[in-house]
């Protein structure tokens, strides 16, 4: 909030955990936010897709759910949110993480695949990736050992920022170390 603050009408959060928004609500209030925040205490794939076309074009969407593949109780997933919304012309920013290669290449699947039939060509993608990630194991667990983003509707400049990013992620931790093992990371896209 505190980046976007001055080019934002409106904020807009979904938590099905009240004690998040509640956070949310609390932390806008210590700021003096002066954009208006609204927050929903609700199932966020459903509560986004019935808001997408209540939003102007300008909006910008950030959705960071982690499991972007697991479809709620209507068979709708993150990435279908992030279609629909492309496909109005938003700006979008999906998170996602995974554990093992594995999980990795099941959801590069799904994203190129879903992508492809949607005929969604234009999208940027960044992933970091700890060296210590296994094929189909899971050796320790930081919170994540994999994740990545898709961008998708952003000017050149934007991806750009977004690629070189990522490649400086990579260098600041060059040597990194997680308990005993190898906390580095590689850079990847889709």
């Amino acid at each position: 909030m505190k980046v976007l603050n001055k080019d934002v009408r409106e904020f807009i959060f979904f938590d099905l955990e009240k004690e998040a928004l509640n956070n949310i609500d609390s932390f806008a209030s210590c700021q003096a936010a002066s954009t208006p925040i609204k927050t929903f205490n609700c199932e966020s794939i459903d509560g986004v897709l019935k808001l997408l076309p209540s939003l102007p074009k300008s909006t910008f969407l950030h959705i960071d759910p982690y499991e972007i593949d697991k479809p709620n109780s209507n068979g709708q997933t993150y990435l279908d949110v992030i279609i629909h919304a492309i496909k109005l012309g938003m700006k979008c920013l999906l998170w996602y993480g995974y554990m093992t290669i594995n999980d990795r290449n099941k959801l590069n699947k799904y994203i190129s695949e879903k992508f492809k039939k949607e005929g969604i060509k234009d999208y940027t993608s960044s992933e970091l990736i700890m060296n210590i990630i296994r094929e189909d194991s899971v050796v320790c667990n930081p919170g994540i050992l994999g994740s990545g983003i898709l961008a998708t509707n952003l000017s050149q400049q934007s991806n750009s920022m977004i690629l070189s990013y990522s490649k400086k992620l990579v260098e600041v931790y060059q040597g990194a170390m997680y308990n005993e093992f190898d906390g580095s990371l590689y850079h990847d896209t889709i």
